[in-house]
C-alpha cells in the first residue's frame, strides 16, 4: 500500500493493527516489527529504503570479498585473516538471523551491526591503502596499532643513500 514512501519508522505496530489485523493472535498482542529485517525495512521505508539496505549490504559484501583476498595465506596482510573471518562470520550470521527475526538498524541493539560495518571499513582501509610516497616505509604511512599483529610484509625504507650502496 505504501510502496514508495513506506509507513514510517516506529509505526509498524499501529499500522498492522489498523490495516492488516492478525487473526492468528489476539487483538491485544503487540507486534512491534515484521520479524524479518528485509520485509520490515521494505514496509517502513518503502522500495527506496529497501534498495538502500541492499546497497549497504552489497558494499559490505564487496569489502569483505576484498578483505578475504587481501588476507589470503602468503599475502602481505595475512596476520589480519582471523579478524576478517570473524567479521565475515558475524555478518553472515546476522544476515541469516534477519530472515526469521529483526534487529532493525535504528534500534539500540543494532549498535553491534553498525560496529561490524565500521570495523570492516576500518580494516579494509588499513589493509588496502597503498603508500602515497614510494620512498616511505609502510610503517611510516600506517603506524602500528597497539596490540596488533606484526606487519610481516614491511619493507625497509628506500633512500638514495641505500640505493647507492646497492649500485
Amino acid at each position: 500500500d505504501f510502496a514508495f514512501t513506506g509507513i514510517g519508522i516506529g509505526s509498524f505496530a499501529k499500522v498492522v493493527n489498523l490495516l492488516y489485523p492478525l487473526f492468528l493472535i489476539g487483538p491485544d498482542a503487540r507486534v512491534p516489527h515484521a520479524h524479518n529485517l528485509y520485509l520490515h525495512v521494505a514496509a517502513i521505508a518503502g522500495f527506496p529504503g529497501f534498495v538502500a539496505l541492499w546497497m549497504l549490504l552489497g558494499g559490505w559484501g564487496g569489502m569483505m570479498w576484498t578483505l578475504l583476498r587481501r588476507t589470503a595465506p602468503a599475502a602481505e596482510a595475512e596476520a589480519w585473516r582471523p579478524t576478517v573471518l570473524g567479521l565475515c562470520g558475524s555478518g553472515l550470521a546476522f544476515l541469516v538471523y534477519s530472515i526469521t527475526d529483526a534487529i532493525v538498524p535504528w534500534e539500540k541493539a543494532a549498535l553491534a551491526f553498525w560496529a561490524l560495518l565500521a570495523l570492516t571499513v576500518a580494516l579494509w582501509h588499513r589493509t588496502g591503502c597503498p603508500a602515497k610516497n614510494e620512498e616511505a616505509s609502510p610503517s611510516a604511512v600506517h603506524p602500528p596499532i597497539p596490540g596488533s599483529p606484526p606487519d610481516r610484509g614491511a619493507r625497509s625504507a628506500s633512500t638514495p643513500a641505500a640505493e647507492a650502496d646497492h649500485a
